[in-house]
């Protein structure tokens, strides 16, 4: 079940709406010449200079975006945003904050594809570096199939994918774990699931797998 309004986002201000309204009421008044039909990309229905949005789920907030700049496409219901900060929340309070360089917002499930330089900082201190991260409004998660790189305090998690909750308190690396640590306590606390990935057999003589002295 979700709200009956489960995205907002911040309209142009009145003079650029005018504009807007002013563009669609000249077919009316005079007739123009119909112009053949672009093989070029999709135009977005709105244009943005500076962009808010929010997703929400049963009436409570789960995140706010804002871009410098946005272009939103009504029928792919999907909103492009660059330059994005995000929060997240949980129990009314932000337990998070990303950034990237670029992101896509689905305007009707609150999904959310971020790209480029993305980080992830969770109040518990731990913080996500990666290329890309999505975020599933309905599990409430973010994951990734890219290489992910986790640190809190003096420990420091490296692999390819993984899933969390948004406050980085449960993570699951998929593949090519290591673990950096002074103290593997601390890692244990970041729940993370500590599967590191076996170091290969010693060589043996003439290169075959044996056993060292």
């Amino acid at each position: 079940m979700t709200t009956s309004r489960p995205f907002h986002a911040r309209l142009p201000r009145l003079g650029r709406l005018a504009a807007c309204l002013l563009l669609a009421v000249l077919p009316a008044c005079e007739k123009l010449p119909s112009l053949p039909a672009s093989s070029g990309p999709e135009k977005p229905s709105l244009v943005f200079d500076g962009f808010t949005a929010e997703g929400t789920r049963l009436g409570v907030k789960l995140w706010e975006a804002k871009a410098a700049t946005a272009q939103v496409y009504n029928d792919k219901k999907m909103a492009k945003v660059q330059d994005v900060s995000i929060r997240y929340f949980q129990d009314g309070r932000v337990v998070s904050r990303a950034r990237a360089d670029d992101a896509d917002i689905n305007t009707q499930t609150n999904d959310i594809l971020a790209s480029g330089h993305v980080v992830l900082q969770a109040r518990n201190g731990a913080v996500l570096y990666t290329s890309r991260l999505r975020w599933d409004q309905k599990r409430q998660r973010v994951s990734t199939d890219e290489y992910v790189k986790v640190v809190k305090g003096d420990s420091i998690l490296t692999g390819k994918g993984l899933v969390a909750d948004r406050q980085l308190e449960n993570v699951v690396v998929k593949e090519d774990v290591r673990i950096f640590a002074r103290n593997l306590g601390a890692v244990k606390k970041l729940g993370v699931d500590l599967q590191p990935t076996p170091a290969p057999a010693p060589e043996g003589p003439g290169g075959a797998p044996g056993t060292e002295p």
